[in-house]
């Protein structure tokens, strides 16, 4: 028998502050999951999540590679930059795509 650990969870405590303090609260939190090498999903999104955030998200995910997110959030709650998925498998979910955003950006 093999157990092998794999390194496809995490979790994002984000700040509006610049430099917060070791325990100051946060302002927003998510679980990550590693779907696929490039695919990630944000699970259990609590808080606000403003664009100043999101770009930070964005950074620490495209830095691991993250080319594309998936997210889940309450439904009367937005994600900024990221689409509603309309229908299908994923429907009523959020998408974020990385790269055109980090496109749009320059």
């Amino acid at each position: 028998m093999t157990v092998r650990y794999s390194e496809v969870h995490g979790e994002l405590r984000c700040f509006e502050a610049d430099d917060p303090g070791d325990y100051d609260d946060y302002d927003a939190f998510c679980n990550v999951q590693i779907w696929r090498p490039r695919v990630a999903c944000l699970r259990g999104l609590k808080g606000t999540i403003s664009r100043k955030i999101m770009r930070q998200i964005v950074g620490v995910l495209a830095a691991r590679g993250v080319a594309v997110v998936y997210a889940e959030r309450a439904p009367h709650r937005k994600l900024p930059f990221a689409r509603r998925i309309p229908s299908g498998d994923f429907a009523g979910m959020w998408r974020l795509d990385i790269e055109e955003i980090r496109r749009a950006a320059t």
